[in-house]
């Protein structure tokens, strides 16, 4: 699961909190297309269409919620560079 939780699109870090260990192969299916078009407000209603329908596949066919509206705080790894120096050469 924590596998899935890593590969699932979202701009914040989904984090696994099923307590599922193991490897598990899971089928499901996802009754939207996303259809490609050049207008920027049909796009973002389609993702939007798009993601509800995922969310409900997975909470429907799996019993898996993601909850992407309730974030709770937690602890993260982060990485800081305070300076960097192009290579000098041989």
């Amino acid at each position: 699961m924590g596998d899935l939780a890593a590969e699932l699109p979202s701009n914040n870090p989904v984090i696994d909190d099923t307590g599922i260990k193991g490897l598990w192969d899971i089928d499901v299916a996802i009754e939207t297309p996303i259809l490609p078009t050049s207008d920027l407000a049909e796009q973002t209603s389609r993702q939007y269409e798009f993601n509800r329908n995922f969310n409900a596949a997975f909470e429907k066919q799996l019993g898996l919620a993601i909850d992407r509206g309730k974030a709770k705080k937690r602890p993260l790894p982060v990485i800081v560079v305070d300076h960097v120096e192009l290579p000098t050469p041989n």
